[in-house]
């Protein structure tokens, strides 16, 4: 049956009919939509390009005021859910390191606030850069490699500056901290301040790495303020108090309305089948614009998100799903996640993300939350174009997944131990195909760049050729201590270093040891559709594990930098075949950034 459609109510009437297939066009208009609408099975939705706009926020006319703060009431506005801050990733995040999932998906910061289309920022201080950890007051010691004192573990410490914790109304800052390592945050509400001594301590849970207390390296032990009632002094910024159920808004001249997100997620459904979504635009959410569980058959075309608090899309363990020539901006968490498939029986779950737009995301969670997540088996992720993000562009786990002619530059940009395109952690993830991507202008934090391609701690298993990877000041592509990894007839221009391998398996202890064992018991590998698949993985166990065996580096191409760098010693030199590679030095070599000592450089025509 074929219904056109004018308003909300009249949506959720038609998607409660029992009558088959459902083809609904939504007219031209503004959807002021508060509460989620649940999907049903075998229905297509389209709206007119560009002119059908679902909302998931309330407006609210200013009171009048006679200084420069608008005290809103939100019970009398209507808004009865105040929501919360999400505060993750949370301990057991960081501790399994298990990813993708998606995390945080409901972790956002709830309700916000926006004004012809722009999201109103949240009060912050410092204005521009952070406030450091001076001096980390903990009762336990964190040591670092070298077994030098670097920090506590208990979230107690003096920041360099404290004017904004003796304000009135300290109560309910937020703190956005990457606490110690520059790609682990976290936030934490106040538990006290010690108004004489300086001293913060910050509410539980506290962050699982610690407080760096040492800004030698100027990554770590750091963190900004926000939500404070004495920092909202510019047009646009606000904060809110939950206790008092108010908002406080200093507005723009001439400015009489504000738009406050009260909706999660606008389209939800669980365990339907056959989807379509055309031609429509989502603003101003709580969490996703689409979020979708258990579906079969899902296709998501030509659709705009921005202002939303988490992901922008989620299709989780689905199958048979597309999702193309979509845009996506200024979104809480990630841009699209997407897993599905049958690990155990390497059965495909033929999904297809295609052709999008994305960029400015993850405002809110800055790390860990890629623009394409791809989890399962059978995920091609082809011809998007990522830009602006802080963290990863492309994050993947699972097996024969095809990443190919994605253009990506400016990833990574509040990150120089992190990967533009990452897998991590998983020695049964075989099968997996890195083609035809440009990958460049990766600056990093600082301006030190991170990695372009990223196999972390351990990862095996991908076919990596026809890459183009520019302007990156530290690494084209990492081998974090994996094996089952080629690296083919690519093209390295002006990358510090253009392929760096390690041994951390065998050097960096048993935890990491053991979560590689835990990842590769998940699944089935020892099955007919494994050994069928990936025959050496059978004896893994039994064949020098923890070796970086089985790697290559053949016919690249690479222009400036200062080539290849091994960790030294025959566990990483021995066990890759590196030959046939092309090499041209240009003058602006980058320097290495970290002391080369055990390492071997490798610059040379050919090396059989």
């Amino acid at each position: 049956m074929k219904y056109k459609v004018a308003s909300v109510e009249e949506l959720k009437k038609v998607l409660e009919i029992d009558d088959g297939e459902k083809d609904i066009s939504l007219s031209e208009g503004i959807y002021e939509i508060y509460d989620s609408v649940s999907l049903c099975s075998n229905v297509k939705i389209s709206g007119i390009k560009g002119k059908t706009i679902l909302k998931g926020s309330k407006r609210i006319d200013l009171p009048e005021c006679s200084g420069p703060i608008v005290e809103i009431d939100l019970d009398d506005a209507g808004v009865s859910d105040v929501g919360r801050f999400g505060l993750g990733p949370y301990e057991d995040f960081w501790k399994e390191y298990d990813i993708p999932k998606p995390h945080m998906e409901g972790e956002g910061p709830s309700l916000e606030l926006f004004y012809e289309g722009k999201r109103l920022p949240l009060s912050r201080y410092p204005e521009n850069g952070y406030l450091w950890i001076n001096d980390a007051l903990g009762e336990t010691e964190r040591l670092d490699r070298n077994g030098n004192k670097c920090g506590t573990h208990e979230g107690v410490f003096r920041p360099d500056d404290s004017t904004i914790f003796e304000k009135e109304d300290c109560e309910e800052l937020l703190l956005h901290g990457y606490w110690y390592w520059d790609w682990a945050t976290q936030r934490h509400l106040i538990d006290h301040f010690d108004r004489e001594t300086g001293t913060v301590t910050v509410q539980k849970p506290w962050h699982c790495y610690g407080y760096n207390g040492d800004r030698s390296d100027g990554h770590g032990g750091k963190f900004y303020v926000s939500n404070a009632k004495s920092a909202v002094t510019k047009p646009g910024e606000w904060c809110i108090s939950r206790k008092e159920r108010k908002i406080y808004l200093c507005p723009y001249p001439g400015q009489t309305y504000v738009d406050i997100s009260v909706c999660e997620n606008i389209f939800e459904g669980r365990g339907l089948e056959n989807i379509e979504i055309k031609n429509v635009e989502f603003m101003n959410l709580r969490r996703s614009a689409v979020w979708l569980e258990d579906c079969k058959g899902v296709e998501i075309v030509d659709v705009t998100v921005k202002n939303c608090g988490s992901w922008a899309m989620i299709a989780d363990r689905c199958r048979d799903v597309v999702i193309r020539e979509c845009s996506i901006c200024n979104t809480g968490a990630g841009g699209i996640a997407v897993s599905g498939g049958d690990r155990n029986e390497l059965c495909s779950g033929n999904i297809l993300v295609e052709n999008n737009e994305i960029h400015d995301i993850a405002h809110w969670m800055r790390t860990y939350m890629p623009a394409i997540e791809a989890n399962g088996v059978g995920i091609t992720v082809r011809s998007n174009r990522i830009w602006d993000v802080p963290h990863f562009a492309i994050c993947f786990q699972g097996n024969q997944h095809v990443i190919e002619c994605n253009d990506i530059r400016n990833a990574c940009f509040e990150s120089n131990d992190a990967g533009v395109i990452y897998g991590g952690c998983d020695c049964s993830c075989l099968g997996n195909v890195i083609r035809y991507n440009h990958i460049y202008d990766i600056h990093g934090l600082n301006g030190e760049g991170c990695v372009s391609i990223y196999f972390d701690d351990g990862f095996c298993g991908a076919e990596v050729y026809g890459n183009v990877i520019a302007h990156n000041p530290y690494v084209g592509v990492l081998l974090g201590g994996g094996r089952e990894i080629h690296v083919h007839d690519n093209r390295f221009f002006e990358c510090g270093i253009s392929l760096l391998a390690d041994r951390r398996v065998l050097t960096w202890g048993e935890k990491l040891r053991k979560r590689l064992r835990k990842n590769l018991e998940k699944v089935d590998y020892q099955n007919e559709s494994w050994k069928k698949a990936f025959p050496r993985l059978q004896n893994y166990l039994e064949d020098e594990p923890w070796y970086p065996k089985y790697n290559s580096f053949t016919d690249n191409t690479i222009v400036g930098g200062n080539g290849l760098l091994f960790e030294s010693g025959e566990d990483v030199g021995e066990h890759i075949r590196v030959e046939h590679n092309r090499y041209v030095k240009t003058p602006n070599a980058y320097e290495i950034r970290f002391d080369t000592k055990g390492w071997t450089c490798i610059w040379e025509e050919n090396r059989e």
